[in-house]
């Protein structure tokens, strides 16, 4: 845990653009803490592909400056690995068509909301279960095999063993096509793995960092989203989480040091878990940078304390069902869980449709809530996003009256609740509100409240002065 300011800096960082038909909206805050570490990246349209996009949220510790590195050139190192936009360009282009010649000779075929993915993973040596995120999915539906690549660490793949996907497809009449395009997903898969390491390695020989005056480290939570496919890419307990159907549906999972493949490497690597940290110090067990964790003799990158190998998921896409994505650092989840966000998410979007506005309500109700880090979001709506709903909008603009005359209430019957927004929060979660945004909570009506407590304390303070 960093140093905690007296107060939090509130200012924000905001941004927002649209492309693809995809809207999104981003908002980070410095918080509690002494410096702002997070950093992030968002693009709309690709050089040499056009048609997909990138979004990604890195968290630092101990500095902002491998953070800050990392978002602004792991994208760039993923475009440039070998034959990436010809793979992306390949894969693109067929399962498009795939895509069409399927809706053409299964009009009667249903979806059942059910997410459709295949994940890679390094495990360690003898490999062992993996934790996922609680509240995300059925862990029974869901089936491991591992096998060893060639790139010293081995892989476990996640499938959902219901789903029909492009990348598990046995359509007699397109078994060539689907075969290649299946080959082009795994070669993207590796590209962006390729990215993270080297990415990783080249930051070694930053004069700051080989010096020794820079010991940063960052996590890293990406998503590329093509035509047809989401590719997540995860190091470190920053995540992804998207929604579909009304249901956050996937999630990327933390790499903590207590996870079990994790602590196995760990310890394989002459390291311990105390305290659930890294050696009793790092929270996080895969990570860009922290090269004070990676210098054991003998091992390669996947196999240090610390681990720069990303957890790549592929994630079909479904025009009708998936409704947005959100990229979060710890200072988010560590107060929201998947659900809860994602139910707050879709009654903002029923409000209003300004995604930028969405995400600094995200990061004002978190502060609310008890974070204490640096909090950074970013939120990318589909087309199938929720829209305004004039009933939405019309009960949350009555549970706003509703709060004014409750704060107004509170303030005449205890002069102390003038001076103290924390005793006056106090006192109204001991009264019943219908509609509180879900999720979200009083907590995300908090910036109204204490716009309403210092307007009171003017008139008060106006009172006084003309002797009333």
């Amino acid at each position: 845990m960093g140093a905690i300011l007296d107060t939090p800096h509130t200012e924000k960082t905001t941004d927002t653009g649209t492309g693809n038909d995809l809207r999104y909206g981003v908002c980070s805050m410095q918080g509690w803490r002494v410096e702002m570490e997070d950093a992030h990246c968002a693009k709309v349209g690709l050089p040499g592909l056009p048609e997909w996009s990138f979004f990604a949220v890195f968290d630092g510790h101990a500095g902002a400056y491998v953070s800050a590195h990392c978002a602004e050139n792991l994208l760039s190192t993923i475009l440039q690995t070998d034959s990436f936009l010809d793979y992306a360009a390949a894969a693109t282009s067929k399962l498009q068509a795939l895509k069409t010649n399927d809706n053409n000779n299964t009009n009667n075929t249903t979806n059942n909301g059910d997410v459709q993915q295949t994940t890679t993973t390094a495990t360690s040596p003898t490999t062992s279960s993996t934790t996922r995120s609680s509240d995300v999915g059925d862990d029974d539906n869901i089936e491991n095999s591992n096998n060893n690549n060639k790139q010293e660490c081995d892989e476990s793949v996640t499938m959902n063993s219901q789903a029909t996907t492009t990348t598990t497809n046995n359509n007699d009449n397109n078994d060539g096509s689907s075969s290649n395009s299946n080959q082009n997903l795994e070669r993207i898969k590796s590209n962006i793995r390729e990215a993270f390491l080297k990415l990783d390695e080249k930051m070694k020989s930053l004069p700051e960092v080989e010096s020794g005056e820079d010991i940063s480290g960052s996590t890293a939570v990406a998503c590329l989203i093509s035509p047809t496919h989401l590719f997540f890419a995860n190091c470190g307990d920053s995540r992804a989480v998207l929604s579909r159907n009304g249901q956050a549906i996937f999630s990327t999972q933390d790499h903590k040091p207590v996870n079990p493949q994790e602590k196995e490497r760990i310890q394989a690597a002459g390291g311990s878990v105390m305290i659930q940290r890294v050696n009793g110090s790092l929270a996080v067990s895969r990570a860009l940078g922290d090269y004070q964790y990676k210098k054991v003799v003998g091992r390669g990158p996947c196999e240090q304390l610390v681990s720069p190998e990303p957890e790549i998921t592929i994630v079909e896409r479904d025009p009708s069902a998936d409704e947005f994505l959100i990229l979060a650092c710890d200072g988010i989840w560590d107060v929201m869980n998947n659900n809860d966000l994602c139910d707050f998410v879709r009654h903002q979007l029923r409000i209003h449709s300004n995604v930028e506005e969405v995400c600094s309500t995200i990061v004002d109700t978190c502060l609310h809530k008890g974070s204490t880090d640096n909090m950074s979001v970013v939120l990318v709506t589909f087309p199938g996003a929720p829209t305004i709903c004039e009933e939405t909008k019309r009960k949350d603009e009555e549970l706003n009256e509703k709060i004014k005359n409750e704060v107004v209430c509170q303030l005449y019957r205890n002069m102390e609740l003038y001076n103290s927004i924390y005793l006056l929060m106090q006192s109204l979660k001991n009264i019943k509100f219908d509609n509180l945004p879900p999720g979200g909570g009083l907590d995300s009506k908090r910036t109204l409240i204490e716009e309403i407590q210092r307007r009171q304390v003017e008139k008060r303070n106006n009172r006084v002065n003309n002797g009333q």
